[in-house]
C-alpha cells in the first residue's frame, strides 16, 4: 500500500521559502514528487477514479527508484510528456466543451508538482490583491498538501470585501473560474509566470513542456495554444489564478 500521509514528510524547502532566500532556481527532488503524489490523492481522488482508476493501485509509483528516475530526467531537462487525451463532454443541455486528461501518472505527478509550486508563489500575491478571498478560496499554509477549498461559498463575501477595502473601482467576475479553463492562453500564462517570477527557470521550462502536451488538443490547427485540463479542477485552478494576476502597476496602494 502507498505510505500513509502520517509517514510522509512535507517538502523540506518549500518554493516560497526558496524565493524568499533569493534562490533563482531549485532542483526537483524525490521529496517534491512524493509530495505531488500526496497532492493528487488529497485533491483529485474523484478525478483519478474517473480518468485514471489504475493510479491509486500502482504501488510502484511510490517506489524511490521510480521517483528518482523521473526527478533525474526533469533536472536534466530530458523529460518529455506524452500528448494528453482529448474528448468532448456536455456543457449544459446543448453545448459541449473539450475534455482533456493528462496522459499518465508521470504527467499527472508533474502537473501536481507545478500546481503546488505555483500555489506557494501565488498565495502571497493573491492575499495582497484580494485580501483572503478569491472565488471562495482561502489560501492554506506553504507546504501543506491541500491546495484549494471549494470555489462556491464566498463570492458575495469577496464582492463585499473588495467594495469596502480596495481603493479603486474593481472589476469582479462572478463566475466559476473553471468555466474558462479551455480559454487560458499559454503564451500569456507563461509571460505572467516570468513577469511575476512565480517559478524558477527549471519549473518554468517544465510548465512550458506540460502546456505544450495538451495545447493542440484544445484548438488544433491554430497558432494560439491555449487551455488547461478541466478534468483536474484542483490542479488547474492554480495556474488559472496565476493567469488572473493583474500587472503590478494596477495593484492598489
Amino acid at each position: 500500500m502507498p505510505p500513509s500521509p502520517a509517514t510522509l514528510h512535507r517538502p523540506s524547502w518549500p518554493y516560497s521559502e526558496a524565493m524568499a532566500a533569493g534562490l533563482t532556481d531549485s532542483v526537483v527532488s524525490l521529496t517534491d514528487l512524493h509530495f505531488a503524489l500526496r497532492v493528487l490523492i488529497r485533491n483529485e481522488r474523484h478525478g483519478l477514479h474517473a480518468y485514471h482508476p489504475h493510479l491509486l493501485q500502482r504501488h510502484s509509483l511510490w517506489h524511490p527508484d521510480a521517483l528518482h528516475k523521473l526527478a533525474g530526467q526533469i533536472n536534466e531537462r530530458s523529460w518529455q510528456p506524452h500528448p494528453a487525451w482529448a474528448g468532448m463532454r456536455l456543457k449544459g443541455r446543448f453545448a459541449t466543451r473539450p475534455l482533456i486528461s493528462l496522459h499518465g501518472p508521470e504527467e499527472l505527478m508533474v502537473y501536481a508538482h507545478l500546481a503546488a509550486r505555483l500555489r506557494d508563489a501565488v498565495s502571497p500575491k493573491r492575499r495582497a490583491w484580494y485580501g483572503h478571498y478569491l472565488f471562495g478560496n482561502v489560501p492554506t499554509g506553504a507546504g501543506e498538501v491541500a491546495l484549494i477549498d471549494p470555489y462556491l461559498p464566498h463570492m458575495l463575501a469577496l464582492n463585499d470585501h473588495l467594495s469596502r477595502r480596495v481603493r479603486r473601482r474593481p472589476v469582479i467576475l462572478s463566475l466559476d473560474i473553471s468555466g474558462f479553463y479551455e480559454h487560458v492562453q499559454h503564451r500569456v500564462l507563461l509571460d505572467i509566470v516570468r513577469r511575476e517570477r512565480l517559478l524558477g527557470p527549471l519549473d518554468t521550462w517544465l510548465l512550458e513542456e506540460t502546456l505544450a502536451s495538451f495545447a493542440s488538443r484544445f484548438n488544433p490547427g491554430t497558432n494560439l495554444p491555449q487551455g488547461l485540463p478541466q478534468s483536474y479542477p484542483a490542479l488547474s485552478a492554480i495556474p488559472a489564478e496565476a493567469y488572473l494576476i493583474p500587472p503590478t502597476s494596477t495593484t492598489p496602494r
